[in-house]
């Protein structure tokens, strides 16, 4: 008879298997142990059926190695198993896996995200090699939004300058002429205008004496 704590298998997973705990926010991990226990990091305060195990841990900067069972550890979240590295690493036996799990039960540890978290933990028993799917993930996306805030820096008071007037065009709109009174058109769009009414007059008293 399958144990309840393995219900959405479809059969039974063989010991050493990574298994991975969808949560809300991000994925748990943890190693498969036989008759449907698993061995996980999580925090020393956690208590069976706890969804935020690895917020725990990073609240309080310390985890613990548990055995438990997979049905109270999902705490009613989906899970599978997810050996998403056997491409990559060579998997260890599994009695030097398990061994070395069931060894560190009770073991409390120093929690972070970067270098000691859930996913690292299970990884590394699993393949002797720790890694973290979830954590590069973040980094890119942290390094790919910092290269676009520096890209913005220097691209905004570019565009600004390119766009701006420059001095020179500014001293190039052209005054209204001294001898004649007249205003040629600026490139800023000054309206043209004739000769002042004192230049007028003194046209056409010109033109009576001829």
């Amino acid at each position: 008879m399958m144990s309840v704590g393995v219900s959405q298998f479809c059969v039974e997973p063989e010991p050493g298997g990574l298994t991975e705990i969808f949560r809300t926010d991000y994925e748990h991990w943890a190693i498969y142990m036989e008759g449907g226990d698993v061995i996980h990091l999580g925090p020393p305060s956690e208590y069976p059926g706890a969804g935020s195990s690895s917020i725990n841990s990073i609240l309080s900067g310390r985890a613990e190695v548990k055995q438990q069972p997979l049905r109270d550890v999902a705490g009613g979240c989906r899970y599978r198993v997810n050996n998403y590295l056997d491409h990559k690493y060579r998997p260890q036996p599994v009695y030097k896996s398990i061994s070395a799990a069931k060894e560190m039960v009770g073991e409390e540890k120093k929690y972070s995200v970067l270098s000691m978290n859930c996913e690292r933990f299970a990884t590394e028993l699993r393949y002797g090699a720790a890694s973290s799917r979830q954590v590069e993930h973040a980094m890119c996306v942290l390094i790919g939004m910092l290269i676009i805030f520096i890209m913005l820096i220097i691209l905004v008071p570019w565009l600004a300058a390119l766009l701006a007037p420059s001095k020179k065009s500014r001293q190039n709109q052209l005054q209204p002429d001294e001898a004649t009174g007249c205003c040629i058109r600026s490139r800023c769009g000054d309206q043209w205008r004739g000769p002042p009414t004192a230049t007028l007059s003194a046209w056409h008293s010109h033109l009576g004496s001829m």
